[in-house]
């Protein structure tokens, strides 16, 4: 399988690339955070994503990646896919989609749009996790290597699409990490144990000792703790919890608050 019918294509650019390729720490980091973002990429599909998992061991298979062309000047690399059954080339390609739809975001720099229009948690979820691994393939950017940009397209799936990623883009993609997304509506169960009027937001210890920072969307639901009789009450508060963009798993520590179910002792 050649350059053309390559899953994925990665190319290396830089003056220095012309002469000679890039360092295989480099290469490496970049080339498993791309395997990263595939398995990540059919976890998502089947809604099965969170913190440390990874496919099963013969679906590993399936998504494994091999280079399957290499050609200097500057460094290009053709991802292919190392099993070539029906059943895996179906089920890389499905996974390969997936990922390129989100990686196009990063590139266009349009990855809190996406975020914003996506209503399926899954497909969310995925979008804001891989931005570490995302992270580690631009941070090739102006490092050890040589390499000034980045190109990454695909072949089968989108011949006439090249992403492309500067130290701009770099640049941007490091800053998601201040970003966050909204998690599935559910219920907070914790004790208030600090006070925020000022923002209107307070603080709670969860079952467990986890701290959590709930801030009210609306300033009656605030001031009901607030008046509480208790001066450190259980509170169920109805909302959604902010996940960072890059985070691994579901752990958060930062909830809005739409609605207070219950407070303790409020009378």
């Amino acid at each position: 399988m050649g350059p053309k019918e390559a899953l994925l294509t990665v190319r290396f650019i830089g003056p220095e690339l012309n002469k000679r390729g890039m360092p295989i720490s480099e290469l490496g980091t970049a080339f498993i955070a791309i395997q990263r973002i595939f398995h990540k990429a059919h976890l998502a599909e089947n809604e099965t994503i969170s913190k440390g998992r990874f496919p099963e061991r013969a679906m590993r298979r399936k998504l494994a990646l091999q280079i399957g062309a290499h050609e200097k000047g500057s460094d290009f690399f053709a991802l292919t896919p190392i099993l070539t059954d029906p059943t895996a080339i179906g089920a890389i390609t499905t996974a390969g989609e997936f990922a390129f739809d989100v990686i196009k975001a990063y590139a266009a720099k349009k990855v809190v749009d996406l975020l914003k229009g996506e209503n399926k948690d899954s497909k969310q979820f995925y979008i804001g996790n891989i931005q570490a691994d995302v992270v580690n393939i631009v941070n090739r950017i102006d490092n050890i290597g040589g390499c000034d940009s980045i190109e990454i397209g695909s072949p089968r799936l989108a011949p006439q699409n090249i992403l492309k990623f500067t130290a701009e883009t770099r640049d941007y993609v490091r800053g998601l990490s201040t970003e966050h997304f909204l998690g599935k509506s559910q219920e907070l169960v914790g004790d208030v144990f600090k006070l925020y009027p000022n923002i209107g937001m307070v603080e709670v210890r969860r079952p467990g000792g986890k701290k959590c920072k709930v801030f009210f969307l609306k300033d009656e639901h605030f001031e009901r703790v607030r008046l509480s009789d208790n001066p450190s009450p259980r509170i169920r508060v109805f909302g959604r919890p902010r996940y960072r963009l890059g985070a691994e798993g579901r752990i958060f520590s930062e909830f809005e608050g739409r609605a207070i179910r219950e407070i303790d002792g409020e009378g």
